[in-house]
């Protein structure tokens, strides 16, 4: 309601009914794939690293490069699918707001029989909605396929390496057994988090679309 105290323009009641029911769905669901999934993620990745500079310096370099590379992938490409969903919701909105005049005008488009017109424009704007969609997908499943080929370089490199400098006699095999448990946990939380990146992609496109409900 204090979003629109001081609007004089008529409101677009259907589009936000929908942002205002999604909304709290949205955030609780961003608020669990941060809490459960990604923040224990980026606070082990920093724990490992930092592991490693305990273990040998070059090793530690070769993990933060890796933790540099998943931030700046997941930002930049990520934005890309964030614009994607963001106008996929958009339209999501919109085809409700059309569906509701169609709805609230039912009696003056029987009387001037446009009933198959106002079909069509509702059909023409939900095949627009299905082909935001599929490319809201088709971006997210992109950067889960880079991400998950990020992560086993990952692997390989900083295993690879390890393995180099044991058989160099420069770390013991405590050592290089604890690198190994590390890397493969590693392993498990990125891959778990690789598991929500279309939903998180899809979630922050609709908070984006229903910002100025939040009163930030």
């Amino acid at each position: 309601i204090n979003t629109f105290k001081n609007s004089y323009e008529e409101l677009e009641i259907g589009s936000i009914i929908s942002k205002v029911v999604k909304l709290p769905h949205t955030i609780r669901d961003i608020q669990h794939q941060i809490r459960n999934f990604f923040l224990p993620t980026i606070i082990i990745l920093v724990v490992a690293v930092t592991y490693f500079f305990f273990i040998n310096r070059t090793l530690g370099l070769l993990g933060f490069i890796g933790l540099c590379l998943f931030i700046c992938v997941l930002y930049f490409a990520g934005q890309s699918c964030i614009g994607k969903t963001t106008n996929k919701d958009k339209l999501h909105n919109n085809l409700h707001e059309n569906i509701g005049d169609v709805l609230n005008n039912l009696l003056p488009i029987y009387s001037s029989n446009t009933i198959k017109e106002e079909m069509e424009a509702i059909q023409r704007e939900e095949e627009n909605l299905n082909k935001h969609y599929k490319s809201g997908i088709m971006c997210s499943l992109r950067l889960k396929l880079t991400y998950a080929f990020m992560y086993m370089i990952f692997f390989l490199v900083v295993n690879g390496y390890s393995f180099y400098l044991f058989s160099n006699g420069k770390i013991k095999l405590d050592y290089l057994i604890s690198i190994l448990i590390v890397v493969l946990y590693l392993i498990s939380l990125l891959s778990s988090a690789a598991g929500e990146i279309r939903d998180l992609m899809f979630n922050i496109g609709t908070l984006n679309e229903t910002q100025k409900y939040l009163n930030l």
